[in-house]
């Protein structure tokens, strides 16, 4: 995502706090580079997150919110998510798709903050929650 921001020259549109600028045509350029810079932001997430950032008003904020999402290292968080993951279970009424997309996000997130599951896990659990 930075490489992205970076190789368009607008990474500091995500760290830094750019005031807008008070000439029209400075104003025009800036108010262009922020909504790529969000446009990016909103294009580098997966489906999942986008509720998380969308509503942000700068790309700053966007940037801010991912970056409390997944830095957050808490033990809670990753005790939380693997309760999560152990409890998903499939339904008569819902989608295989669907079901699986829930196992992939929930380790997504769990890799976000560090926590990897191992892929013979993943099965059983996934195993698990078919059976159920």
């Amino acid at each position: 995502m930075l490489l992205l921001l970076n190789e368009q020259d607008l990474k500091d549109h995500v760290l830094k706090d750019i005031p807008e600028p008070e000439a029209a045509r400075e104003k025009t350029r800036h108010k262009k580079n922020e909504a790529i810079a969000m446009r990016i932001l909103m294009d580098s997430v997966r489906d999942h997150l986008v509720p998380i950032i969308a509503n942000q008003e700068s790309a700053k904020k966007m940037y801010d919110a991912l970056r409390n999402l997944f830095e957050n290292e808490n033990p809670s968080q990753i005790l939380a998510l693997k309760h999560q993951l152990r409890q998903i279970k499939f339904k008569k009424d819902d989608f295989i798709s669907t079901y699986f997309m829930k196992i992939a996000q929930i380790r997504d997130q769990l890799a976000a903050v560090k926590e990897s599951i191992l892929d013979k896990d993943l099965v059983l659990i996934a195993m698990g929650g078919l059976l159920s």
